[in-house]
């Protein structure tokens, strides 16, 4: 009878995980000046099944091609953006994962939600020129959700595909 509960909070355990998973089709990448490792798992809060940093000398960059988001994981391919075969696992959140805005213009629009009509969560007028690498805390369909620096003041908010530039080598404009 322990077995076939122990069995059944397992499966349950496993259930909740998988419920809590969402699908999303996001580019990001690994800061260009984060110079530690990044983990690969199996799982999230898993085994670790590989290693790897950004390759600075050689300017070639991890990016991530994430597919699903989890609570403090994205799961997808990371890969090197000059050279290597895409890895795939789950990677946790970090400072290091994120993207770039693209935003030339007077103001950059953080939403409340993932659509473009929704309420903005923030219009950055002053210094958007200012804004560097954008930290990614959630992803839902091809919108992230970024916490960033306009150099004066923090901001948080989902960021539309199309104000998102995951290049490490060029501003996307």
């Amino acid at each position: 009878m322990i077995r076939f509960v122990s069995i059944l909070l397992l499966l349950s355990f496993y259930n909740h995980l998988n419920a809590q998973q969402v699908q999303c089709d996001c580019n990001l990448l690994i800061n260009p000046a984060y110079f530690g490792k990044v983990s690969l798992y199996d799982r999230p809060n898993g085994k670790v099944i590989r290693s790897l940093k950004n390759d600075s000398l050689k300017e070639n960059y991890l990016l991530v091609k994430a597919e699903k988001d989890s609570a403090g994981f994205v799961y997808g391919a990371i890969f090197y953006a000059n050279s290597g075969k895409p890895k795939k696992g789950w990677i946790k959140k970090n400072k290091f994962l994120g993207t770039y805005s693209r935003n030339y213009g007077p103001e950059l629009i953080l939403y409340s939600d993932t659509d473009s009509k929704s309420k903005p969560a923030f219009i950055i007028r002053e210094h958007v020129s200012e804004i560097g690498f954008c930290t990614v805390t959630q992803c839902r369909n091809k919108w992230v959700y970024v916490k960033l620096s306009n150099g004066t003041k923090e901001f948080s908010g989902w960021l539309s595909p199309n104000m998102q530039c995951a290049n490490p080598y060029t501003t996307c404009n």
